[in-house]
């Protein structure tokens, strides 16, 4: 669920990114996205130690 969680708020905030070229803090939505791309893959690189 988790997954599920986080790589759908990642697509949107890379949609708000590229899609919106008005949109402030453009680079911060993007890094948002990236965040939240690498949640899960830590929370699974923890669980497998």
């Amino acid at each position: 669920m988790l997954n599920l969680l986080c790589y759908t708020v990642a697509v949107v905030l890379f949609g708000i990114a590229a899609l919106l070229p008005t949109a402030p803090y453009r680079d911060r939505i993007a890094y948002a996205g990236l965040c939240a791309l690498a949640v899960p893959l830590f929370a699974h690189a923890a669980q497998t130690r």
